[in-house]
């Protein structure tokens, strides 16, 4: 959490704050002139790792993808899949905005963000509202200077640039170790065609390790998560926190404190549009 803190400039709990705070802002982007990107021939030019023996093959584990509709963006953390040098399978979950989007709307245009800025970053990893603006909150929060690109803005200091279009089909998505101290279920998941890669001359691949909990995107996920607290607490002064363990937040569990149990509170939390998907919610008292 520590780097996380050092690259946002603050704490995890102050920018959760901060976020909550921004969600309904939608600032206009300062744009500035991008610096030089090397075109690359496709993904295979990039340094695509298997973490696990049995993993499918490598993937973009920290890609953040930016997609736009009826002019709000929608940004999400998803592992990119080759399947050929042009050629991808997104895991987007079903519930995820980019999914939906994906199945209104085929051709849809994103744009992958690979090493950028931590705000985007922190946005991206949570869970909002669709009418939230994800890309115009990280400018809120600290993403001073964007460059414009064939499809989406993205943060002026993007190591790499993936432009591409989600073509309306599916795939069968690999098998990779994840969280869950397993390897996934394999699933059928949006196909994105690759229309160009382009990086810095010194540019950074930047990636994450997915496994045992907790790894370095746990923390991110405790991060991300702690805008709920602000949310939750803004309608029911009673809760006095909501702890997300190490291993908690991507195995859907929580404990609540909060000053007295009552039945409109246990019930709005276990009907919330984020919570309500957790698989186990404790309710703590404290005296």
């Amino acid at each position: 959490m520590d780097r996380l803190e050092k690259a946002w400039g603050m704490t995890y709990d102050a920018i959760a704050e901060k976020a909550y705070k921004s969600m309904t802002l939608r600032p206009e982007l300062q744009f500035t002139y991008p610096e030089k990107y090397e075109e690359l021939g496709g993904l295979s030019a990039l340094p695509l790792y298997k973490f696990y023996e049995k993993d499918t093959s490598g993937t973009l584990s920290m890609a953040c993808i930016i997609s736009e509709s009826n002019g709000v963006y929608d940004c999400g953390i998803y592992r990119i899949e080759p399947i050929s040098e042009n050629m991808a399978v997104v895991h987007c979950r079903e519930s995820s905005e980019l999914f939906r989007l994906a199945e209104s709307s085929c051709g849809l245009s994103v744009t992958v963000a690979v090493g950028c800025s931590p705000y985007l970053l922190f946005t991206a990893a949570c869970s909002f509202p669709e009418e939230t603006d994800e890309l115009r909150l990280a400018s809120c929060l600290g993403c001073a200077r964007w460059i414009k690109t064939e499809h989406h803005p993205v943060p002026s200091d993007t190591q790499i640039i993936i432009q591409g279009r989600l073509n309306g089909e599916k795939a069968l998505g690999g098998q990779f170790y994840n969280y869950r101290r397993s390897y996934c279920e394999r699933k059928m998941f949006p196909v994105m065609d690759i229309e160009s890669v382009r990086i810095r001359p010194d540019g950074v691949f930047q990636s994450t390790v997915i496994g045992d909990p907790p790894m370095e995107n746990a923390w991110l996920g405790i991060a991300a998560a702690r805008i709920h607290y602000y949310r939750m607490k803004d309608e029911f002064p009673e809760i006095i926190d909501i702890v997300h363990p190490s291993d908690g937040v991507f195995l859907q569990k929580c404990t609540v404190k909060c000053a007295k149990v009552t039945s409109s509170l246990t019930k709005a939390v276990k009907n919330d549009y984020f919570y309500g998907r957790f698989s186990e919610i404790e309710f703590l008292q404290i005296l």
